[in-house]
């Protein structure tokens, strides 16, 4: 997804990005504004105003997302107002069926925020932080039951060295070139 949406639809990538590695809820992504990502502090701090239940929270900055970031930044620079700039959520619809398209990946319901919830618990083993960086009030047994032991460490691991491809990559030496 990372990678298609890099590729093909780079207005996308913060909005990919944020949601896999910040389990940001997709109606709030769709509020959000530059101004609440602080890479400085390392947090995405969303008002009351855009969270589902009303209530500010705040959500690190992983190095795997700063990575992410900072390369879309690096390509198109960080704008003023909205992350992403589609309004509707028909038009964000249009451009992600385009996405997945690219991608040869199935859609499904919530995955990036699902995917954030169970490798991040992986990962850290912490049902409390989790919950409060998800902005989840269901209780911790619910986060339990969906999303303790969903992935291998190991898996987890993987999905959080996940980075975009370096442009020093694309860089060959004269030697080597011979």
């Amino acid at each position: 997804m990372l990678k298609a949406a890099d590729m093909h639809d780079p207005q996308l990538l913060p909005f990919v990005a944020i949601g896999l590695f910040a389990g940001v809820r997709v109606y709030e992504l769709m509020q959000l504004d530059w101004k609440h990502v602080d890479l400085i502090e390392g947090s995405i701090d969303l008002p009351a105003s855009i969270t589902k239940r009303e209530r500010r929270r705040s959500v690190p900055i992983t190095p795997t997302l700063r990575a992410w970031l900072e390369h879309y930044i690096s390509k198109h620079g960080i704008g003023n107002g909205f992350v992403l700039p589609f309004r509707t959520y028909n038009t964000l619809r249009r451009h992600l069926r385009e996405l997945f398209k690219q991608a040869k990946v199935r859609w499904q319901q919530n995955a990036a925020r699902h995917s954030y919830a169970s490798y991040w618990l992986a990962e850290h083993n912490d049902l409390t932080k989790l919950a409060l960086y998800m902005g989840h009030v269901g209780g911790l047994e619910v986060l339990h039951m969906h999303y303790h032991r969903a992935v291998k460490k190991a898996d987890a691991a993987k999905f959080w060295a996940i980075a975009p491809k370096s442009e020093a990559s694309k860089v060959v030496s004269i030697e080597a070139a011979g």
